[in-house]
C-alpha cells in the first residue's frame, strides 16, 4: 500500500497539506478502487462546494501499486488538491477497514464469559493489526449493516462513516431514445437500447420514485431531507460529477438520464463497484423495480469448428446470468423484503474483479462446474438482450423480459475482462458463423487466428484442426555507410513465409512497429521478445576474453552490455561523426561476432567504410613565449598528440565547449575526451580568456596568474618550452614559502616568527618584479613589516648595513629613489615617528601640504629621503608632481582607499609607475568583491586585468548565485599575492576579546518619535526603492535619519531636545561603573552631535576625557593624553579614529551605533585590541531593539560572511547595500 509519504511526493508538500485540510472538513464525498485495481476514481466538494472527480492511475494492480498522476476536473487538471484529498480519503479508508477488521477479531477471539461476572473481564489488551489483515481489509471489513467504529482522536472525519435509515437508490432504464454521443455497441441491432442512469428516493409507501430527487439536486440533499447515508449520495454524486467531466459544453445543465455509455470506462466501473460495496440498491425503472445485478467480468469466447465447406467461426459474449433467475431472488432475499429492494448483501465473486450478488449456493454450483471442466458457470448471452457499452466496448448490460417499463425486466451489469476492438466485434456482429474455405485454412491459421487467439478471451479450437507450425522470426541489422562519417542502422523482423502454392517468399518488419494490418497473424510477439531477451544476454567471444591476446580482459563484460544496447535499438538509426565512429569500433564488431554463432541474426554491412580506429594513448603539452615588447606576458599555445597526429587544441576545445565527450578526426581517428586533463585544461582557459581581450585566438596569460600555472604543471602538461613562465613565477606558485632572508641589521625590532615570515613573502615579491598585498589582522604589525622590508632594500642596493649617503646634490639615484607611502591623513605623522622607532638609519620625508602652499618642488623636498609619506587627499591633489618622479616602491597604507575604481585615488595609484607596489589593510574587501580587484589590480595588475569581465566571471557568480566552486577558484588565484594571518593564528599571547550586544529598550516618549519617524520615512523610502541607482542619496538620507533617531530624536529635530536618549542613559551607567574600576575606555559614533552629547555629559560631571574627529587639529597631543593615562575616555568618531591609531591604554571599547559594513568596527575595535595590549579587552555593542539598530546587525552578519569566504576559506555572502537590503533595514 502507497503511504503518505507517496502522496505527498507526487502532488508536492504545499497540495498535500491543502489536500489533508479538505479531507479534514469533510470536502471528500466519495471514494472507490476499480474493479482491477488500476484507478482510483474520488469525488472532492471544491471550495465553492463545487463537486470535482478525480482519477488517480496507479502504477498497477496490486496491493504495492504507487499513484502515478491525477486527473481531474477542476482547472488544474492534473495533481491537484483534489488528487491528494482523494488518496488520504482512499487511505483513511482502508484504516478505518483495517481497524473495524481488527476489532472483529478481537471480539471472536475473546474468551466466554460466564453469566455475573464483570463485563471488564472479557476486554482484551488492543492489538495493532498485522500485515496479513492489513493486505486483507477489504475481506474482512465489518458488514453495512454493523454498528460504526466509535472515532479515533485526531482522525479525519470519513465519508462513509455517516448511517442514516433515509434511502437512496440508483435507478437503471433501458432507454431507446437517440442522442449525439452514443457509444453503445449492439449484438442484434442498430435499435439496441442505451442504459440510462438517475437517482431515486423511497416513498412513504415503499416504492422508489423520482420525485423530490434529481442529478441536480443531489448536493442540496442532506440539507432539504434531513440525513442520507452519505457513502450511498457520494457515489450518486461521483456519477454526476463524471458526465459533468466529459461534457463538451462549458455550461452544463442537469439531464434527467446519465448515459453509462458516454462516462469514462475505468471509473464508470469503479463507482459501480463502490455503489455495491456501500450497499446503495441499483433498480431497473419496471413496475416490479427488479434489481440490478452486477455480475462478475464477462468474456468474450471465439469457436473455430471444421464444416464440410472449410472453417466455421462463431463468437460469443459470456457472463454469469444465474443471478437472474427467480429462484435466485428467493434464495437472496429469505423471508422477503420491501418493495423494489433486493434484499442480497454484496458478496466478492471470487473470480471476478467487481462484486456480485451471487449467494453462497450459487457459489458452490460454480465451484462443482468448474471441477467439472465448464467454463466457470458463465454462458453466452441472448444477442437480441444483450448491449455492449463504450467505445471500444468495456461492458454490458443483458436483460430478462421486456424493456418496456410496464412488465417485469430484470438487468444485469458486467465489466469486460478486456476491451473489445474491431476484430472482435466484427465477429460478434455477425448473425451467422464466418466461413473461411478450405483453400484458405493455411493462411488463416498462420496469419489470422494467432492474432485473434491475443484478443478473446477464450478460444474453443476443433480437436480436427492441426495448427501449422509458425514461421520464427530473424532480427537482421542493414549498415549502410553514409559521406561524411554517416551511417544508417536499420533493425528489421523476417519472416519467411510459405504461401498457398507452396512459394516462400520474405516478410519484413521494422523492430518494434506493430498493430498494422499486413502484421496480422505474422509475427510472433513471443517469439520475437525470447529471441531479443536471448540475444542480449549473449557475451561472445571476441579477441580480449581471458586468455586471448587483443584488447584489454577487463572488456569481456562491457561486450554484454554493447550486445544488450544494440540489440535495443529500434527501426531506423541515423548516426553521425562520433557516434558513427564509436559503433564500427565497439558495437559491430558485436554484432558480427553475434551473428557468426546466432542463426536467427544476420548483419550486412554496405557502403565505404571509414578506417575508424581509436586512440588510447593521448598526450598533452603546453609551452610559452615572452613578447619581446613585455616581460610580464606570455603566449601560450597547447598541442595535443595522438598516435602520431598533432591536433590543435582549439579543436579540442571547441569540442569540450559543446559538450562532446569524443572528438573525431577526418580520417577517422578519434579519442575520448573524457579525460580530467582535458577537462582542467578547458576550465583553465576558459578562465584566462575570460580575464582578458583575446584576438586572433591567441591565448596570453599574465606571470601574475601564477595559480593558473601551477595548475598547468600540476596537471603534467607544462613542457621544457614554458621556462621562461616557470623562472618569472614558479617559486610563488604552488604555495611555496620563500626562501629565508636575514632580517635588516638596520631595524631597531625584534619581529615575532609570523612578521619575519611576512618580511621574507615582501622580499621575494619586490625581488621578482611582483606586488602584493599584506592583509594581516589590524594591529598585527603590518607597518613594521613594510619597514623591514624598505630596510632591506637599502641594505642590499647599497651594500652598507646601515645605508649610504649620496654625494651632495647628486639627487635621487637608482640606488636611492624613495619609496612613496600614502597613508590616510591621521596617520601620516605615525608612520614617520615609526620610521624614526625602527629604522633610524632612513630619512623619513613628510608632506603635508599641496604645491600652491609649501611653494617647494616636490623633488626637492624628498631629496634624499628613504620614506616619503603624504595623504591620499595630497597624492591625489599633486599626482602629476608624484608621476614625474622616479620611486623606487609605493606602499598603500589602508589600501581599502582605493577599493574604488572609479575614483580619483584609485586612478593615481594605478597609474603611477613603480617597479614594486603593496598594499597594506586588514579588510581589502568591505562590501563586495570589486573592492578586492581594485587593490590587486594596482599591486598585481595582470592577475584579473578588466573589471567587467572580473564582474562576470567571478563577482556576480559568488555574490548572487553562491557559486562555491568559483569562489574556490578565486581563492586558489589571489593566494599567491595576498598574505593573511588572523590574531587567533599567529598572535595567540594576545589577551582574549569579550564582545557584547547591549540591547537598549527605548522610553515611551523617544518610542513614540521614533515609530513616526519609521512610517514617514518607509513610505517615502518604498516608493523610491525600485529604482534605488537614481534615488540613493534619498535613500541613505532616509536610513540615517532612522540611525539617528535610533540614537537620539534631537539629532533629528532639535525641538526634542529635552526627550531623553535611551541609550545615553544607559551608556552614563557604564561609564560611572568602568571608570570607577579604573578602567580606560573607548567610546565610538559615527555621529560627532551624538558624541557632543556625551562630551557635555563629562564636562557636567568634572569627567576628564580626550575628544577624536576630523577636525581635531592637535591629534598627537590628544592621543597622548589618554595613552598616557592622563584621561581615561576617548571619545572618537568612527571615521576619523578607525585605523592607523594605538590606543593600547584602553581595555573597554563602546560601540554607540551599529553599521553595516563590519569591517569599519573591526577597525575601531582594534585599536585596542593589537600587539602590545596587555588586558582583555571589553566590547560593548549598543543597539536599540526593535529599530533599525536590529536590521543592520543582521546585514552586518551577511557582509562578514563574504569577507570571511574569500579571505578565511567560509562560505559566499552578499555584496555590497542593496535595494532588497534597503526594504529588508525597513521592514
Amino acid at each position: 500500500m502507497f503511504s503518505e509519504a507517496d502522496v505527498s511526493q507526487l502532488v508536492g508538500s504545499e497540495t498535500f497539506a491543502r489536500g489533508e485540510e479538505y479531507v479534514g472538513a469533510g470536502q471528500v464525498v466519495s471514494v472507490a478502487r476499480n474493479g482491477d485495481g488500476t484507478t482510483i476514481v474520488g469525488q472532492v466538494r471544491g471550495s465553492s462546494r463545487k463537486q470535482y472527480v478525480t482519477v488517480v492511475e496507479m502504477s498497477s494492480a496490486g496491493e504495492q501499486a504507487s499513484p502515478r498522476y491525477g486527473r481531474c476536473s477542476c482547472p488544474v487538471r492534473l495533481n491537484c488538491k483534489h488528487t491528494a484529498a482523494t488518496l488520504l480519503a482512499y487511505l483513511d479508508r482502508v484504516e478505518s477497514q483495517a481497524v473495524q477488521a481488527a476489532a472483529a477479531l478481537e471480539q471472536s477471539a475473546a474468551p466466554s464469559v460466564e453469566a455475573g461476572a464483570p463485563r471488564a473481564a472479557a476486554r482484551t489488551t488492543p492489538r495493532r493489526s498485522t500485515e496479513w489483515e492489513r493486505t486483507f481489509a477489504e475481506l474482512l471489513t465489518v458488514p453495512e449493516d454493523a454498528p460504526a467504529v466509535p472515532g479515533r482522536p485526531g482522525r479525519r472525519p470519513k465519508p462513509w462513516d455517516v448511517r442514516s435509515s433515509h434511502d437512496v437508490a440508483l435507478q437503471v432504464e433501458l432507454l431507446t431514445e437517440p442522442t449525439g454521443r452514443s457509444s453503445r455497441r449492439a449484438l442484434a441491432s442498430s435499435d439496441s437500447p442505451r442504459l440510462g442512469m438517475r437517482p431515486v428516493t423511497r416513498s412513504a409507501t415503499g416504492r422508489w420514485v423520482r420525485t423530490g430527487i434529481s442529478w441536480s439536486e443531489l448536493r442540496f440533499l442532506n440539507y432539504r431531507h434531513g440525513a442520507y447515508p452519505d457513502g450511498h449520495v457520494d457515489v450518486l454524486r461521483s456519477l454526476f460529477g463524471l458526465a459533468i467531466s466529459v461534457s463538451d459544453s462549458a455550461y452544463f445543465s442537469a439531464p434527467t438520464w446519465v448515459y453509462a455509455d458516454e462516462l469514462p470506462s475505468a471509473a464508470l466501473w469503479a463507482l459501480l463497484t463502490e455503489a455495491r460495496r456501500s450497499g446503495l440498491p441499483m433498480v431497473h425503472s419496471d413496475k416490479a423495480q427488479s434489481p440490478v445485478v452486477l455480475a462478475g467480468l464477462a468474456q468474450t469466447r471465439l469457436t473455430v469448428t471444421r464444416t464440410t465447406t472449410g472453417l466455421a467461426l462463431t463468437a460469443a459474449v459470456e457472463a454469469d446470468t444465474s443471478s437472474l433467475d427467480p429462484q435466485h431472488e428467493a434464495a437472496a432475499v429469505p423471508g422477503g423484503a420491501g418493495p423494489g429492494d433486493s434484499g442480497a448483501q454484496p458478496t466478492l465473486d471470487p473470480d471476478a474483479d467487481a462484486l456480485t450478488d451471487a449467494p453462497a449456493s450459487a457459489r458452490s454450483a460454480r465451484s462443482a462446474a468448474e471441477a467439472a471442466g465448464t467454463p466457470l458457470g458463465l454462458t453466452p448471452l441472448d444477442r437480441a438482450t444483450t448491449s455492449l457499452l463504450g467505445e471500444p466496448p468495456t461492458g454490458l448490460v443483458t436483460w430478462r423480459g421486456r424493456r418496456e417499463p410496464s412488465k417485469e425486466t430484470r438487468v444485469l451489469l458486467a465489466q469486460l475482462a478486456s476491451p473489445v476492438d474491431a476484430p472482435v466485434l466484427a465477429l460478434l456482429d455477425r448473425a451467422e458463423p464466418l466461413t473461411v474455405p478450405q483453400a484458405d485454412e493455411r493462411r488463416f491459421l498462420l496469419r489470422v487466428l494467432p492474432a485473434l487467439e491475443e484478443r478473446f478471451d477464450a478460444l474453443d479450437l476443433d480437436p480436427e484442426i492441426v495448427l501449422p507450425e509458425r514461421p520464427r522470426p530473424g532480427l537482421h541489422l542493414d549498415v549502410h555507410h553514409l559521406p561524411e562519417h554517416g551511417l544508417r542502422l536499420t533493425w528489421q523482423w523476417r519472416y519467411a513465409v510459405e504461401d498457398d502454392d507452396g512459394t516462400t517468399h520474405t516478410l519484413r518488419f521494422d523492430l518494434g512497429a506493430s498493430g498494422r494490418q499486413t502484421d496480422v497473424g505474422v509475427r510472433d510477439a513471443r517469439a520475437e521478445a525470447q529471441l531479443l531477451e536471448h540475444l542480449a544476454g549473449r557475451a561472445p567471444r571476441l579477441p580480449g576474453d581471458p586468455g586471448t591476446p587483443g584488447r584489454p580482459v577487463d572488456d569481456t563484460a562491457r561486450l554484454a552490455d554493447v550486445a544488450a544496447a544494440a540489440v535495443a535499438r529500434v527501426g531506423r538509426t541515423e548516426l553521425a561523426d562520433v557516434a558513427t565512429a564509436l559503433f564500427v569500433t565497439d558495437e559491430l564488431p558485436v554484432l558480427l561476432a553475434l551473428a557468426d554463432e546466432e542463426p536467427d541474426l544476420t548483419v550486412e554491412v554496405r557502403g565505404e567504410p571509414v578506417d575508424y580506429r581509436r586512440a588510447d594513448e593521448v598526450e598533452i603539452s603546453v609551452s610559452t613565449s615572452t613578447l619581446p615588447e613585455t616581460r610580464d606576458w606570455f603566449d601560450l599555445a597547447v598541442v595535443v598528440t595522438a598516435g602520431q597526429q598533432f591536433i590543435p587544441f582549439a579543436d579540442v576545445f571547441t569540442a569540450l565547449a559543446k559538450g562532446k565527450s569524443y572528438l573525431l578526426l577526418v580520417d577517422g581517428l578519434h579519442f575520448s575526451l573524457d579525460d580530467e586533463r582535458f577537462h582542467a585544461l578547458r576550465d583553465l582557459i576558459e578562465e584566462a580568456r575570460a580575464m582578458q581581450d583575446t584576438m586572433g585566438g591567441t591565448l596570453r596569460v599574465n606571470r601574475f596568474q601564477a595559480g593558473l600555472f601551477d595548475e598547468l604543471e600540476r596537471l603534467g602538461v607544462v613542457g621544457s618550452q614554458a621556462e621562461a613562465w616557470r623562472e618569472a613565477v614558479g617559486a610563488l606558485a604552488g604555495g611555496a614559502r620563500p626562501g629565508p632572508v636575514a632580517a635588516p641589521a638596520g631595524l631597531e625590532a625584534t619581529m615575532r616568527e609570523y612578521q619575519q615570515e611576512g618580511f621574507e613573502w615582501l622580499a621575494f615579491l619586490r625581488e621578482h618584479g611582483l606586488g602584493g598585498v599584506l592583509a594581516d589582522d589590524m594591529g598585527l604589525g603590518k607597518t613594521i613589516q613594510a619597514l623591514a622590508l624598505v630596510q632591506h632594500a637599502r641594505e642590499t642596493e647599497t651594500g652598507a648595513e646601515t645605508g649610504a649617503e649620496v654625494a651632495d646634490g647628486a639627487g635621487p639615484t637608482a640606488a636611492r629613489l624613495p619609496f612613496l607611502v600614502v597613508a590616510p591623513t591621521s596617520v601620516v605623522g605615525n608612520w614617520a615617528s615609526e620610521v624614526r622607532r625602527f629604522t633610524p638609519g632612513l630619512t623619513a620625508v613628510t608632506v603635508t601640504e599641496t604645491l600652491a602652499r609649501r611653494r617647494t618642488p616636490l623633488a626637492e623636498v624628498v631629496a634624499g629621503a628613504d620614506v616619503v609619506v603624504t595623504s591620499y587627499a595630497l597624492f591625489r591633489l599633486g599626482f602629476e608632481e608624484y608621476r614625474t618622479q622616479r620611486w623606487a616602491g609605493l606602499i598603500l597604507d589602508e589600501a581599502q582607499f582605493v577599493k574604488n575604481h572609479q575614483s580619483v585615488a584609485y586612478q593615481c595609484a594605478r597609474r603611477l609607475d613603480a617597479p614594486f607596489k603593496l598594499a597594506l589593510t586588514g579588510t581589502p574587501l568591505e562590501n563586495n568583491l570589486m573592492e578586492l580587484w581594485s587593490i590587486l589590480s594596482v599591486v598585481s595588475p595582470g592577475l584579473f586585468p578588466t573589471p567587467g569581465k572580473f564582474q562576470d566571471y567571478y563577482a556576480r557568480p559568488i555574490e548572487k548565485e553562491g557559486y562555491v566552486s568559483r569562489l574556490d577558484q578565486l581563492r586558489r588565484r589571489v593566494a599567491p599575492f595576498m598574505l593573511r594571518r588572523t590574531k587567533e593564528e599567529v598572535a595567540k599571547d594576545l589577551p582574549d576579546k569579550q564582545e557584547q550586544v547591549v540591547d537598549v529598550v527605548l522610553n515611551s516618549r523617544h518610542r513614540a518619535l521614533y515609530d513616526a519617524y519609521l512610517q514617514r520615512e518607509r513610505t517615502k523610502v518604498l516608493g523610491l526603492v525600485d529604482e534605488f541607482g537614481e534615488h540613493r542619496f534619498e535613500v541613505f538620507r532616509s536610513l540615517t535619519v532612522l540611525r539617528q533617531a535610533s540614537l537620539d530624536v534631537s539629532l533629528v529635530d532639535a525641538e526634542h531636545e529635552k526627550v531623553p536618549s535611551s541609550k545615553l542613559e544607559v551608556l552614563y551607567e557604564m561609564l560611572d561603573d568602568i571608570l570607577a574600576e579604573g578602567h580606560s575606555v573607548l567610546v565610538f559614533s559615527q555621529f560627532t552631535q551624538f558624541l557632543g552629547r556625551v562630551r557635555a555629559h563629562l564636562d557636567r560631571k568634572d569627567v576628564d576625557y580626550s575628544y577624536l574627529d576630523g577636525r581635531t587639529r592637535r591629534r598627537a597631543e590628544t592621543i597622548e593624553r589618554f595613552t598616557s593615562g592622563e584621561t581615561k575616555v576617548f571619545l572618537i568618531s568612527l571615521k576619523a579614529g578607525g585605523f592607523g591609531l594605538n590606543l593600547t591604554a584602553a581595555d573597554y571599547c563602546i560601540l554607540l551605533d551599529p553599521w553595516w559594513n563590519p569591517a569599519a568596527e573591526a577597525q575601531a575595535v582594534d585599536r585596542a585590541h593589537r600587539i602590545g595590549q596587555t588586558r582583555n579587552v571589553n566590547v560593548y555593542r549598543m543597539v536599540s531593539t526593535d529599530t533599525i539598530e536590529e536590521k543592520v546587525m543582521a546585514l552586518k552578519a551577511s557582509k562578514s560572511k563574504l569577507f570571511a569566504s574569500v579571505l578565511d576559506g567560509g562560505a559566499a555572502g552578499g555584496a555590497g547595500l542593496t535595494a532588497t537590503d534597503v526594504r529588508e533595514l525597513l521592514g
